[in-house]
């Protein structure tokens, strides 16, 4: 019954492909933005391809899960998937900051002084004021393995 009503949030399935979803597995939600969407014959049910993560996954795995066990993924769950990547393409496990990375918590311009768990604490830019607040809220800006010098 939950697995239908999962399938019901995805109304047109010719128009899937490039579209984010997420499917709900024993270990946690998994999410991909939808590559190729094939026909199962066996199964008689629509496989939806792409790079599939977790919320800690560094990589991502290639592979399917069938659109029945699947939804469209919420504009919130996305926005969390595209900072995940920003680490990931750095080879970092997301929301991981080392010490000289720059960020922003949408006020002021940081630099990262240690992190301990998913909390920061962070340096104001030209300022001896020092504060620690939750990774989640933090925006990179520079990872410190890319400032010349």
């Amino acid at each position: 019954m939950e697995r239908e009503s999962m399938n019901l949030q995805i109304e047109n399935q010719k128009e899937i492909k490039g579209q984010w979803v997420v499917c709900e597995m024993e270990d946690g939600p998994q999410i991909t933005k939808v590559e190729k969407a094939v026909n199962n014959n066996t199964h008689n049910k629509l496989a939806l391809w792409g790079f599939w993560k977790s919320e800690g996954s560094i990589k991502g795995e290639w592979g399917f899960n069938h659109i029945d066990q699947c939804r469209l993924a919420t504009a919130e769950e996305i926005d969390m998937e595209s900072w995940r990547e920003v680490f990931r393409r750095k080879g970092r496990v997301p929301g991981k900051f080392i010490t000289g990375d720059w960020v922003t918590d949408d006020v002021n311009a940081l630099t990262v002084l240690y992190q301990d768990d998913d909390i920061v604490t962070v340096g104001v830019v030209n300022s001896t004021k020092t504060y620690q607040v939750a990774a989640e809220d933090l925006e990179p800006l520079f990872f410190k393995e890319d400032m010349a010098g």
